[in-house]
């Protein structure tokens, strides 16, 4: 009986522990068709849910979804990508192993440092193994050519592609299938392939948008503004303006009768013109000139009309005129000697 109740008691404080050992994060985002296989049976990703070891997080092409890890890592993965958390062991409250497999996709790491020598982080491709010390990187293997279904047995034989690894902080050692080693520097993209070649070379811009999202680390930081060398000291007004209310504020009257605007009974139409008349520029303008000599005009002469003396008489003749008496001229030559006798 003793045994037995020794038993109990060992089977109720183990359970509990790996249980907790199993949860290796929880979902904090996630959108479009994203799920995780657990036991063959499909979980749907949903905020705050907790996901495994040994889950497999499968994406379609519109879905995505970002973990927060017990340890606090960050593990984004994007569109049409299928990676299994393998194990996420957790020691003394900090990373002891955390192990992926990734067979296709685009996954982005934020790795926390690795307090323990012996503690790991890697990830698995089927061309390379990528291990880290706390860093921020991301791989990216293309899905293969055949017809894929994210949900159905995987097939058996998947052909080997390449695998691209980008490091923007910290350290990545890598291992291509062949056995060769290679040291990631910050801020270069390797890519191994298939047969063992390792081609290396800097990170560009256009590498940047085969991610789903900016890396954090290359990303614009905001600039950060210095305080001024000699900042100008606001000194109080000697003698501040008081503003006085006023003595007799004037009151508005609403209006006894207010206007109405009545609308127009028959507004006038404006009609476009048939033919308007278009107004042509002078082919060659006059010019005006200043005059050299202004002409000056003098004030005009008053002039006076003669008065009349009204104790003048005049004497009209009244005689008719008569057609019939017939004037004689004298046409003879004149001569200025002859004198004329008044």
């Amino acid at each position: 009986m003793r045994k037995l109740y020794l038993l109990v008691a060992i089977f109720s404080f183990l359970f509990p522990l790996a249980a907790q050992a199993s949860v290796a994060g929880k979902v904090v985002y996630h959108s479009g068709e994203a799920w995780a296989l657990r036991d063959g049976e499909r979980v749907v990703l949903q905020q705050g849910a907790e996901v495994h070891s040994g889950d497999v997080i499968v994406t379609t092409k519109s879905g995505r979804a970002k973990f927060s890890m017990v340890d606090n890592s960050v593990v984004y993965v994007g569109r049409q990508s299928r990676i299994t958390i393998d194990r996420y062991d957790m020691k003394e409250g900090s990373l002891f192993s955390g192990s992926f497999n990734m067979l296709w996709g685009k996954v982005r790491f934020l790795v926390t440092k690795l307090n323990s020598s012996r503690a790991n982080f890697s990830v698995k491709t089927k061309t390379a193994t990528i291990g880290v010390r706390g860093t921020q990187f991301a791989v990216l293997v293309n899905p293969p050519s055949v017809d894929l279904k994210p949900f159905v047995k995987v097939p058996s034989v998947i052909p080997a592609v390449p695998t691209t690894v980008m490091l923007f902080e910290g350290a990545v050692i890598g291992k291509s299938i062949k056995g060769q080693i290679v040291n990631i520097k910050p801020g270069t993209i390797v890519r191994l392939k298939p047969n063992g070649a390792i081609f290396s070379r800097k990170i560009q811009g256009h590498d940047l948008k085969v991610l789903d999202i900016e890396p954090l680390a290359l990303r614009k930081r905001p600039t950060k503004l210095k305080p001024l060398n000699s900042p100008t000291k606001l000194e109080p007004l000697s003698s501040p303006t008081k503003l006085e209310p006023l003595s007799s504020p004037t009151k508005l009257e609403p209006l006894s009768s207010p206007i109405r605007l009545e609308p127009l009974s028959s507004p006038t139409k404006l009609e476009p013109l048939s033919s308007p008349t278009k107004l042509e520029p002078l082919s060659s303008p006059t010019k005006l000139e200043p005059l050299s000599s202004p002409i000056r005009l003098e004030p005009t002469t008053t002039l006076t009309a003669p008065k009349i003396d009204p104790n003048i008489k005049t004497r009209i003749n009244t005689n008719t005129f008569d057609p019939n008496i017939k004037t004689r001229i004298n046409t003879n030559t004149f001569d200025p000697n002859v004198k004329t006798l008044r």
